[in-house]
């Protein structure tokens, strides 16, 4: 499988998933705090006029949804290629443990080898299958 912006851009998802997850849970949790306005005096904010709190606590808002909205197209996709492989693809075992070893735990290549008892070859077939059923998640054409 050629190594193109696609694929080094879908690996980027698999490696930062847990990453990822933690940052948008952390950004709901700010546009949460945000939208709430218990205990917000707006009136005590305005300096002469020159700012606009409601404004300002919009755009932040808006700027939080669009960094959440790419965060899960992001995310989705691995996510449901993680649920399908466990579910769906059972006997995809081996791919299985090569999306968790090697992208989730960031494990070497030779110790996920040496735990799942496969040549390099072997595991080599199994990552780009990983990687062919991951662009088919992320809805890209081989």
């Amino acid at each position: 499988m050629k190594k193109d912006k696609t694929y080094s851009y879908i690996e980027g998802c698999m490696y930062n998933y847990q990453a990822n997850q933690i940052q948008a849970t952390e950004l709901e949790e700010r546009k949460k705090n945000l939208i709430s306005v218990h205990g917000h005096n707006y009136e005590a904010h305005i300096k002469n006029g020159e700012s606009n709190p409601v404004l300002d606590r919009t755009h932040k808002v808006l700027k939080i949804e669009s960094r959440l909205k790419k965060l899960e197209s992001c995310i989705r996709p691995v996510r449901n290629l993680h649920e399908d492989l466990k579910e769906v693809y059972t006997d995809k075992k081996q791919v299985l443990l090569i999306l968790e070893k090697k992208y989730f735990k960031h494990e070497t290549q030779k110790h996920i080898q040496e735990e799942l008892h496969i040549s390099q070859p072997t595991y080599w077939r199994r990552n780009e299958e990983l990687m062919r059923l991951a662009r088919s998640y992320f809805a890209v054409e081989d």
